[in-house]
């Protein structure tokens, strides 16, 4: 009975998924009963198996997101699993269906091409990284996805049989079909919307970018090009999601390296601080991501020290923040007290933040002013009232630009 009342009263966006596909209850009671979110080993094997010999795998992408998310919600609103788990979970539903989306692209396209090889006849070899709040699971219901996709080295296709009508594309070609593809599937919206929000990312400001490149051409657009600050700190949170091991390994290996040969400077440091002011100019005080105090502070502060330990200490770059946090508890970056305190902030107004997905209230990152909101929020997390919630956000907002002040000035 708790889950009917607080579904139905407090998450259309749950209620939402039930009423486009009512049999879900079925599973959803299911997998209550086991007591536990599957593993991503279980997601990839069961959205395998739902995908094998289909000729159009997006409807069972979409309908197996949606039961997956129904899932987690449900465990989320019920308090059955904390918000670190929760985002893992999301993280890894969408790991597996991006993977996914890019085989089935990857196949159709040999067919339709050939297969993309290198000058010796190897395969041309590729990854696909996640940046951002999936690079570092770190994703809410409705984050956006940020991509980068990069190819061993140039080349061109042969056909995967005798053909003599096969014309060969150069590897750039390929690999930027197979990127342009992957975000329509991704990006289409069908019954339940996109399956997700998906970009591509690019080491430059400016509006021209590659869908795909190869590994050198972009090392050296790295080395060559002012790559900002901001850029640095957005690379920080990724994770190479799908590619033969070894070159997954191999381009993470040089790519951090290349940005690391950028270093960090006191220069670097201001512009920060007047990209973190304009982001503020944006937003309300009510806001808790780009507001003052907001999970920006944290997630910029523990990127920015990740990035000038990398390269003063040769540490690897951790993508998660709550990771990051830890370290720097342990190594004394930060006072221990310093890092435990914005754990426990990042994790209240994440939590805070997954509220309000579930609620679906149009301004995602704003606490409500609404009263009625504001105590619909606060059931949701457990909380006696909206008052009390109202002060937590204040108390964390707060303490964490005096930390962030503290490590990142002008």
């Amino acid at each position: 009975m708790d889950l009917y009342v607080r579904m139905c009263g407090t998450s259309p966006y749950l209620v939402s998924l039930l009423i486009n596909s009512p049999g879900m209850i079925y599973e959803l009671l299911d997998s209550l009963m086991v007591n536990r979110l599957p593993s991503e080993p279980q997601l990839e094997t069961m959205l395998h198996e739902l995908c094998r010999g289909a000729e159009d795998i997006e409807p069972i992408l979409s309908s197996f997101k949606s039961v997956m998310h129904l899932n987690v919600g449900v465990r989320d609103i019920l308090g059955k699993e904390s918000i670190a788990d929760t985002h893992r979970a999301l993280s890894d539903i969408a790991e597996v269906c991006i993977r996914q989306v890019i085989e089935f692209c990857y196949q159709a396209l040999v067919r339709k091409l050939g297969i993309p090889k290198i000058s010796n006849e190897l395969v041309c070899r590729f990854a696909i990284a996640a940046l951002g709040k999936y690079g570092a699971r770190e994703p809410n219901y409705h984050s956006d996805l940020t991509l980068l996709c990069l190819y061993e080295a140039e080349g061109e296709t042969t056909s995967i049989g005798f053909s003599r009508i096969h014309q060969p594309v150069s590897n750039s070609e390929f690999f930027h079909q197979l990127t342009q593809k992957s975000l329509q599937m991704l990006n289409r919206v069908g019954r339940n919307g996109r399956l997700y929000e998906t970009g591509i990312w690019n080491p430059s400001e400016d509006r021209t970018y590659h869908l795909a490149w190869s590994l050198t051409s972009f090392v050296e657009t790295i080395d060559q090009q002012s790559v900002s600050p901001k850029k640095r700190l957005e690379y920080c949170p990724h994770r190479m999601i799908y590619g033969e091991p070894s070159f997954q390994i191999e381009a993470d290996r040089v790519v951090t390296q290349a940005i690391l040969r950028k270093g960090w400077h006191s220069q670097d440091t201001i512009r920060i601080c007047e990209e973190r002011s304009k982001l503020e100019e944006t937003a309300t005080s009510r806001n808790l991501k780009r507001g003052l105090g907001g999970t920006i502070d944290i997630e910029w502060l523990c990127q920015m020290l990740t990035l000038q330990q990398s390269i003063a200490e040769n540490h690897p770059l951790i993508p998660g923040t709550l990771d990051a946090l830890s370290r720097f508890a342990a190594n004394r970056t930060l006072l221990p007290e310093e890092a435990v305190f914005l754990s426990q902030s990042y994790n209240f107004l994440r939590s805070v933040e997954s509220g309000l997905r579930l609620m679906n209230t149009k301004a995602r990152h704003e606490l409500p002013s609404d009263s009625s909101q504001l105590e619909q929020l606060a059931y949701i997390l457990h909380l006696k009232n909206g008052a009390e919630l109202d002060e937590k956000c204040i108390d964390y907002l707060t303490r964490n630009r005096e930390i962030f002040r503290k490590y990142v000035h002008e």
